[in-house]
Parts: C-alpha cells; sequence; structure tokens
C-alpha cells in the first residue's frame, strides 16, 4: 500500500480551534484524503515546513493547503531545494519552483501569449507611472509581488494617486521584485472564472467575484465563489493551456479573466497550491485521486 503525504500549512495540522475559512481548507483535505484511500492508499497530512520528517518514508507527497510559502518564500526555496528527489511530489518539485514565481506571466505576455499585460519591476524601480501608463495605455493598474498569493501585499492604484496613496507600493518595490499589470474593470464586473483540470482533463469551473467596490476575489476579502457552466470553448481553452507544459501537471487551476476586448486572457496558471473547491463538484476529489495515482504508477515504472 503506498504512503502518500498532504502537504498543508502547520496550522492546519490537527488544529483545537477552528473558524469558517480554516474549516473549508480542513474538508478540502479530507474529500481529497478519502478519495486516495478509496484507491487504497496509505494518507497523512504533512506541514511541510516540519523539520523532523523523513520525506523518504513517503511514496509520494502533494502540494496542497500550503498557504504559508509565500510569507515565507526563501525558506520554502531552501526546502524544496532539499527534499527534491527524497520522493514524488506532484505537482514536481521542478513545477513548482517555476510555477510560484509570477515572472512566468511576463514572459507569457512577451511570447505573445493571451495573458493579462504584464511588466517586471525588479526592487528598487524607480517609479514612473506615466512611463507604464504610456506603455499600456490606461490609467489604472495593478501590481503585486512576484511571489505571492491571497492578494498579499497586491495593490490597485490609478495614474492620478498622489504620492501619498502610492507610499506603501513603494516600500514594497524596493524591497521585492513585483508584476505590473493594467487592471481590467470586467474583474469587478463579470468576476474570475477559475476552470480546474486534472490529468489534462478539464474537471469542473467555478466563478469568483470581489464584494461591491473591490477587485479582489478571494473570500479573505468579502469575495464571493459561485457555481459556473463553462462553454465548450472555455473547457478547450483551459485544457490548451495545460497541455502546452512539456511536464504534464497532475493538477491545475486556469483562471480566466475577460480583457478590454472581451476576450478570455489568463490571468494566473495554478500549478503550486490553489483552492481547487473539490466540495463544489461531486467526483472532482475521485478525479484528482485518480490524476494522482495515475502519475504516481507512470512514475514508479
Amino acid at each position: 500500500m503506498p504512503k502518500i503525504a498532504i502537504l498543508t500549512e502547520e496550522k492546519y495540522v490537527n488544529p483545537r480551534e477552528t473558524n469558517w475559512y480554516m474549516d473549508q481548507v480542513l474538508f478540502e483535505d479530507r474529500l481529497l484524503s478519502e478519495a486516495l484511500r478509496d484507491l487504497d492508499v496509505e494518507v497523512e497530512k504533512v506541514a511541510w515546513s516540519d523539520a523532523s520528517v523523513n520525506w523518504k518514508g513517503y511514496d509520494a507527497a502533494i502540494f496542497s493547503s500550503i498557504w504559508d510559502y509565500y510569507r515565507r518564500p526563501k525558506e520554502f526555496t531552501v526546502w524544496l531545494d532539499r527534499v527534491e528527489g527524497q520522493t514524488f511530489f506532484y505537482n514536481s518539485v521542478s513545477q513548482i519552483q517555476k510555477n510560484m514565481d509570477k515572472r512566468y506571466l511576463v514572459e507569457l505576455f512577451e511570447d505573445g501569449h493571451p495573458v493579462v499585460p504584464s511588466l517586471l519591476l525588479e526592487r528598487g524601480t524607480a517609479w514612473n507611472s506615466s512611463l507604464w501608463a504610456g506603455r499600456f495605455k490606461v490609467e489604472e493598474f495593478v501590481i503585486k509581488p512576484v511571489v505571492g498569493g491571497a492578494a498579499y501585499e497586491s495593490f490597485r492604484w490609478r495614474l492620478s494617486d498622489p504620492p501619498s496613496e502610492t507610499a506603501a507600493i513603494r516600500e514594497v518595490l524596493e524591497i521585492k521584485d513585483m508584476i505590473l499589470q493594467p487592471f481590467l474593470p470586467s474583474i469587478m464586473e463579470e468576476g474570475e472564472v477559475s476552470h480546474i483540470v486534472f490529468g489534462g482533463d478539464y474537471s469542473h469551473s467555478i466563478l469568483k467575484r470581489p464584494k461591491a467596490g473591490d477587485y479582489r476575489v478571494q473570500d479573505d476579502f468579502g469575495g464571493s465563489v459561485h457555481e459556473y457552466t463553462a462553454t465548450e470553448k472555455e473547457r478547450a481553452i483551459a485544457e490548451h493551456w495545460v497541455a502546452q507544459f512539456r511536464e504534464q501537471p497532475v493538477y491545475a487551476r486556469v483562471d480566466l479573466v475577460r480583457d478590454a476586448s472581451g476576450n478570455w486572457v489568463l490571468g494566473e496558471m495554478e500549478l503550486i497550491e490553489p483552492e481547487l473547491w473539490l466540495r463544489k463538484k461531486e467526483g472532482a476529489a475521485d478525479s484528482f485521486a485518480r490524476a494522482v495515482m495515475h502519475q504516481f504508477h507512470r512514475d514508479c515504472q
């Protein structure tokens, strides 16, 4: 019987007290655990940061709710380098290392792919809002760290904002590389659609909407999640994005938004620790577990 670790943040391992948000996280991990056990897999939930863990004692490990990694990026990167090769990781360590850095969005944009236009601002870059406005032909922007999540240290700002309104952004830019993007009004009007893909095959979709007056779709900031029926075209777009990888990811979340012309463009491609909303689709956890075990058996050959 193979033994697989579900990787999480330390606070999600046997918590004594919970809240509504933590309950969601625990439920998602429980759904995956149960689906794996139905396939005769021994499952343990393990904090990635637990220094006492012998990773060679597991046949594989799945990146799940490791939602503190972007607050500890150096520690997490060192850990990835140390554990690579000690067991099979899903998604693979190389995919995690690439995907956790949003520079991939800049690369995709520069190569002409349909993504939200993205510009890398290296730490210490001089503030030049008029230059950026001219480049993107807009007067409203979103800026976020290249390594980040849950809208942490992400900002929305306008060209007309006085220096006092952008002071916090400048402080972060002084010490972190960041990604600058034009703000897309469709986020507030229509929201963001997430398509979940397991083993290259489409599974399900959800629609995330921000609360009134905000642009952040995360429920941490009052955003809401809604059922969403993807069209065949949307499913094909999601699978096409995933199919472009040389190494097939076991799981992926393809976040799409509409640009100013109404076309679907990639907001982010999540391969590292995305919320997959298994609870929103009957059988989704089973599909996830089967994709994991299919790749595991291939890796064992």
